[in-house]
């Protein structure tokens, strides 16, 4: 019986005690805070990093295109330079892609 009156007398004086609320009340803001901080930056990663993929993706759409392009060039016989003016790839990468149609 003396521990539970003891016990209630604690919170009774932690109740009446403004400051050890002000503290708490300090230290849950400043947790709440960070979580907040933590919420946010990890929302602005997968942005950033939902954005950088659809970009990548975008530009291995753009080269695989040229490519298939380069094939089909290369299929109806048209000159390498032609072809390099036409997709910007080099004559040595039009070869390449030639050898890999033949084999």
């Amino acid at each position: 019986m003396e521990e539970k009156e003891s016990l209630l007398k604690t919170i009774e004086e932690v109740n009446d005690d403004k400051t050890i609320m002000q503290e708490w009340i300090l230290e849950e803001n400043a947790r709440l805070k960070y979580e907040g901080q933590m919420n946010y930056a990890k929302e602005e990663g997968l942005k950033e990093g939902i954005e950088k993929g659809i970009e990548k993706g975008i530009e291995q759409g753009i080269k695989e295109e040229k490519i298939e392009i380069v094939k089909k060039m290369i299929n109806e016989g048209t000159d390498y330079v032609f072809i390099a003016k036409i997709t910007g790839k080099t004559i040595k990468e039009i070869e390449e892609i030639a050898k890999a149609i033949i084999n």
